[in-house]
C-alpha cells in the first residue's frame, strides 16, 4: 500500500485534473438535497457540517476532519439545520484517466469512503489552503491542483478499518499494519474480478484457513468474500456503462452469463437497471 501512492505519484494518467474548488459558506438551513455527481468529489469537513445520507433516510454528521470521497456516479444527501448555522462547504470536484488507485479505496457497493483524520496530519494543509485561498502571484489553481494531489496521496495510504471507513495514519507506518484480513481479501478479488475465485483459492492466497477467511470477514465486513467478488464486478460494469459500452460487451467482459443476468444483479445491488441508471447520468 505505499507502494500504491508511489505509483498514483508517478502514474500520469493517475493524476487528479481539477476541475471545480469550493469554500462557501452556508448561513441557512436546508432540507435534505439529493446530489449526484459525473466526476470523483472529495468533501473536507473543517468542522462539524450538517448531516448527509446515503441513501436519503440514514443520516449521519459530517464530522469534523473527515474527508468524504464520492466515485462519478454515486448519490448522496446533505442537510443542515438552524442549530449548526454557520457551516463551510470545502470541496474538490476532479476527474483521473486511470482511477484503479481511487476505485481500491471507496467501497465497492457505495462508491464511497470515509477517511477519518483523527491526528491532524493532513487537514492543517487543508485548512491553510481554503482559509487562506488568494495568492498574489495569481496561482490559485496550482495551489488547489498541488493540495488535491498531496491529499490524495495521504489518502490512499490511510488504514482500512471496516465498511467504507478508513483512518489516516503516519506515512511510515509499516504496510502490514495498515491491512486488515478483509482489505487483503479485497485486494486480491479487485485484481481476479474477471475471473472465478472459490473459498480455498481465496484462503491460500491469504495465508488462512477457509473457515477463519469466512468467519472473519463477515465479522469485518457484514458480507461474504464472494459476495463482495459480484460487488467488485458489477462497479466495473458500471463504470464500463458510463463509458458507453454495449451491455452485451460489458457481460461479457464481467464474467456474467448475458446480460439480462447482468441487469438483474446491477438492479439489485445499486437499485435501478443499468439503462435507467445510464439516463440519468445522461439527462
Amino acid at each position: 500500500f505505499i507502494n500504491r501512492s508511489h505509483d498514483f505519484l508517478r502514474n500520469p494518467r493517475a493524476q487528479p485534473e481539477l476541475l471545480q474548488v469550493v469554500h462557501r459558506v452556508r448561513q441557512t438551513p436546508h432540507p435534505g438535497t439529493r446530489l449526484r455527481n459525473t466526476c470523483w468529489a472529495l468533501d473536507c469537513h473543517l468542522q462539524d457540517a450538517g448531516e448527509y445520507s446515503l441513501d436519503g433516510n440514514h443520516w449521519a454528521v459530517r464530522k469534523k476532519n473527515t474527508f468524504h470521497l464520492y466515485a462519478p456516479g454515486r448519490s448522496y444527501w446533505e442537510r443542515c439545520s438552524r442549530e449548526g448555522l454557520p457551516i463551510y462547504d470545502t470541496y474538490f470536484v476532479f476527474r483521473i484517466k486511470d482511477s484503479s488507485a481511487l476505485d481500491n479505496l471507496v467501497h465497492p457497493a457505495s462508491g464511497f469512503a470515509r477517511l477519518t483524520d483523527a491526528r491532524d496530519m493532513v487537514f492543517p494543509r487543508i485548512r491553510e489552503f481554503f482559509n487562506h485561498p488568494s495568492t498574489e502571484d495569481g496561482n490559485l489553481f496550482w495551489r488547489a491542483q498541488g493540495t488535491l494531489l498531496v491529499t490524495l496521496d495521504r489518502l490512499l495510504t490511510a488504514r482500512y478499518v471496516s465498511g467504507f471507513d478508513h483512518e489516516i495514519v503516519p506515512p511510515d507506518t509499516p504496510s502490514k499494519d495498515r491491512m486488515s484480513l478483509a482489505e487483503r481479501v479485497d485486494t486480491v478479488l479487485r485484481e481476479n474480478w474477471h475471473r472465478r475465485i472459490d473459498l480455498d483459492t481465496l484462503a491460500d492466497e491469504v495465508g488462512v484457513s477457509r473457515s477463519s477467511l469466512t468467519h472473519r470477514y463477515r465479522l469485518e465486513t457484514g458480507t461474504t468474500p464472494i459476495a463482495r467478488h459480484l460487488e467488485f464486478r458489477l462497479e466495473i460494469a458500471r463504470s464500463m456503462i458510463l463509458k458507453g459500452e454495449r451491455l452485451q460487451v460489458v457481460a461479457a467482459n464481467t464474467g456474467f452469463c448475458d446480460q439480462y443476468h447482468l441487469s438483474r444483479a446491477f438492479k439489485r445491488l445499486f437499485g435501478e437497471s443499468p439503462r435507467n441508471f445510464l439516463r440519468q447520468m445522461n439527462p
